[in-house]
């Protein structure tokens, strides 16, 4: 199984033109998609590029990236593969993560993909069709706008709120949903988070500790009709 994040390292063969290293963590930690990406489909026993990973250490967490630690996917390593170039490497693997998550510091705006906001990290809004993996820590972001789309968000982050046709996919652990207005989706998976629905709004909480699953909001008056009349045709 591949892990974030999954890479490429190519030998002097190959180098001149897929330069040293390739991955795509926004897209997949396949090394198998990598490959299959760029053509490469011919493995001898000591092949001309190597598939590695650089992953977070056990106790250190995303955000601390001299904390990941770096692994060989190979059954023999390659002669060319040497520390020097393990090294530059790992100095590549730090740049391409301080592209995708954010770890700490102030943010007017994000409205691009991104694999995770944590740390420290303070956002003032997510918004367009933005895509973020993860928000956990003690990261807050003032507004989840638009049509973006947050995985899951846990820990202790905070959300103040969230709007348009905006969805987040899990909350769990003890984090904060502040206000869920417009059409806004948010799902509860675990935990103890907190949140506020406003009234007034086509929004939905949906709670999916209970059995069966808890729907908040007015629009739940119009999606019962429809699931019992479903049940009754299958009677």
């Amino acid at each position: 199984m591949c892990n974030f994040l999954s890479a490429l390292i190519f030998g002097p063969k190959l180098e001149l033109k897929f330069g040293r290293f390739y991955s795509d963590p926004l897209t997949t930690n396949s090394h198998t998609d990598l490959e299959v990406k760029l053509g490469l489909v011919d493995r001898h026993a000591d092949p001309e590029w190597a598939k590695v990973e650089y992953t977070p250490g056990p106790e250190k967490g995303l955000a601390d990236f001299d904390g990941y630690v770096f692994k060989i996917d190979e059954t023999i390593t390659p002669d060319w593969l040497s520390e020097d170039l393990i090294e530059e490497f790992k100095v590549y693997a730090k740049a391409k993560l301080a592209d995708i998550i954010i770890t700490s510091g102030t943010h007017d705006l994000i409205d691009t993909p991104k694999k995770a906001i944590c740390g420290s990290a303070r956002i003032g809004s997510v918004c367009g069709s933005a895509r973020i993996g993860s928000v956990l820590d003690s990261a807050r972001i003032g507004s989840v706008l638009d049509s973006a789309n947050i995985d899951s968000v846990y820990g202790s982050a905070n959300i103040d709120s969230v709007c348009g046709s905006a969805r987040i996919g899990s909350v769990l652990d003890s984090a904060n949903i502040g206000s869920v207005y417009g059409s806004a989706i948010v799902i509860i998976t675990d935990g103890s988070p907190a949140f506020k629905l406003r009234e007034g709004c086509s929004a939905l909480v949906v709670d999916r500790r209970t059995n069966p699953q808890t729907i908040y909001g007015e629009f739940q008056a119009f999606m019962k009709p429809k699931r019992v009349k479903k049940e009754e045709s299958n009677a």
